[in-house]
């Protein structure tokens, strides 16, 4: 089981975002979770309570640089009195000075994989959409919405699907039986409407069979 932990560890640095990636010189930039939380207080309880706040997840921000992980180095931001645009701290929420390259480049560090795979070049990504449009790593909701269900969170944009949705014939969408995602990935897909399937029939045949 030792030797087991001590590959595991030795092979974590050579992971993305892994320990290897940030030197000695750089570390000293960093504030640490306790300054953070000083100010952050409500942010960092929040963030806690996620998968990205598991220490023991070798993967998760926390087993990393906790905030600093995804926000950059803090020390400067810190050290110079917090607020708005003061140091060099990323700020992420949707509204801020980052770009939304930037904002989704730090993300896809970790998230680039899976469903996210086909994100480049995605309609939503073409669209210039951020990650932090649809999700809140902060906001304590399943899968890290911005919005309490999925269908709130894709019909702020696809005003016309809600619309379509109330019409006596749809989908068991607005009675929670159905979801967005259950025939789209948002993340990207091959194939045309953001389809999660190889054509539209296939999709429609996972029920109307």
């Amino acid at each position: 089981m030792l030797k087991f932990l001590i590959a595991l560890l030795a092979f974590s640095v050579f992971l993305p975002g892994g320990f290897s990636q940030i030197s000695a010189e750089t570390k000293k930039d960093y504030a640490g979770a306790d300054t953070c939380m000083t100010c952050h207080e409500e942010k960092y309880k929040s963030y806690s309570q996620t998968a990205h706040g598991i220490e023991t997840d070798i993967r998760a921000p926390a087993a990393k640089q906790t905030c600093e992980t995804c926000h950059g180095a803090g020390l400067s931001h810190a050290e110079k009195g917090g607020g708005r645009g003061v140091g060099d701290v990323i700020p992420l929420s949707v509204g801020s000075r980052t770009p939304v390259e930037k904002i989704n480049a730090t993300c896809m560090q970790c998230h680039a994989s899976g469903r996210r795979a086909l994100w480049a070049g995605s309609m939503h990504q073409m669209r210039g959409l951020a990650c932090t449009n649809c999700h809140n790593p902060h906001g304590g909701l399943p899968n890290n919405l911005a919005r309490p269900t999925e269908v709130e969170v894709c019909t702020q944009c696809h005003k016309q699907i809600k619309a379509m949705l109330q019409l006596p014939s749809h989908h068991p969408v607005r009675e929670g039986k159905l979801n967005c995602s259950d025939c789209h990935n948002p993340h990207g897909t091959a194939t045309e409407k953001l389809i999660s399937a190889n054509y539209v029939n296939e999709k429609c045949y996972e029920c109307h069979a």
